[in-house]
C-alpha cells in the first residue's frame, strides 16, 4: 500500500505490459499508467504500443509527446537528478514523465 497512488511507466514493451497486466489484476482502481515518446524518433516512438496496452486494461493512461526542436530542455535541472554523467537522451523524456507522473 501506499500514501499516493500507484502508477507505471509504460512503454509498451513486453515489460512494462505485464507490469501494468499484474497491477490491474490487483488494484480495485484503474492503473495509472505514463508513456512517452519523441516526434522525431519515429521508428523507436512506441505511444501506440503503450495506447493499445492502456486500453486492453482500462488504465488511467497519460502520455507525453516531446520535440527536441520545440521543447525546451531544462539542462541543469536534469543534471541536478541524475546525480551523475549519463550519456542516453532517453534520460530527457524520464525526467518530463517523471513530472507529469508528480503532477497527477
Amino acid at each position: 500500500m501506499s500514501e499516493v497512488p500507484l502508477g507505471a511507466m509504460l512503454s509498451g514493451g513486453l515489460d512494462s505490459s505485464v507490469i501494468v497486466a499484474l497491477m490491474a489484476r490487483h488494484m480495485t482502481k484503474p492503473v495509472k499508467t505514463f508513456s512517452v515518446g519523441f516526434i522525431e524518433d519515429a521508428r523507436g516512438n512506441e505511444l501506440d504500443d503503450a495506447r493499445l496496452v492502456a486500453r486492453t486494461f482500462g488504465t488511467d493512461h497519460h502520455e507525453l509527446e516531446l520535440s527536441f526542436h520545440e521543447q525546451a530542455i531544462p539542462l541543469e535541472e536534469l543534471v541536478w537528478h541524475l546525480d551523475e554523467p549519463l550519456a542516453d537522451l532517453s534520460a530527457l523524456g524520464f525526467h518530463a514523465l517523471s513530472r507529469l507522473a508528480r503532477s497527477t
